[in-house]
């Protein structure tokens, strides 16, 4: 019995001071290290920004990646995964350029300097995306897409994370 109880804490103590348990929602930096996090009860990739669909209490979070084409032609993904209804999950997506990713990054690191409604250029004909601060604690990300439309909430540290995460993207795709 002695053995197996040496065996489980040696299983156990990488994981309890493991990055999984070190997730902070008010962390304004992105950790590229982290390959996923453990936060409201599931696994999140990567090292995620909180985010809420407004009028959704339930939080929701960022994913950011990028693809490059055999041409070498870079898209930055950065993905919107937040619940509509406890029920079901939602999903909405940028597809940018480097240049509009790290534009956007800037966008997010202003926060509430921003002043009105900036159009964030999307890639593909999935509707309308604006930036906007909202005159109080976050930076509003409105789409007007019929069936992914929406308007996303990123407090200043989250905006901050997710910022990094885009720059890093950016970094990471001229490699």
């Amino acid at each position: 019995m002695i053995c197996f109880r040496s065996l489980l804490l040696a299983l156990l103590l990488p994981l309890l001071s493991s990055p999984l348990q070190a997730w902070d929602p008010d962390d304004e930096t992105f950790d590229p290290s982290i390959d996923s996090v453990i936060a409201d009860g599931a696994t999140r990739i990567g090292d995620p920004s909180p985010v809420y669909r407004e009028g959704i209490s339930e939080r929701g979070f960022t994913h950011v990646g990028f693809s490059k084409s055999p041409e070498g032609k870079v898209t930055v993904q950065l993905s919107f995964i937040v619940p509509p209804d406890p029920q079901k999950q939602f999903f909405a997506a940028l597809f940018l350029s480097p240049e509009e990713a790290t534009r956007l990054a800037g966008l997010f690191r202003k926060g509430s300097g921003i002043s009105g409604e900036v159009a964030i250029p999307n890639l593909f004909e999935m509707g309308n995306w604006m930036v906007s601060w909202d005159g109080k604690a976050n930076l509003r990300v409105t789409n007007d897409h019929a069936e992914s439309g929406g308007a996303f909430l990123l407090s200043i540290p989250a905006a901050k994370k997710l910022a990094g995460a885009l720059e890093h993207s950016v970094a990471a795709s001229a490699k």
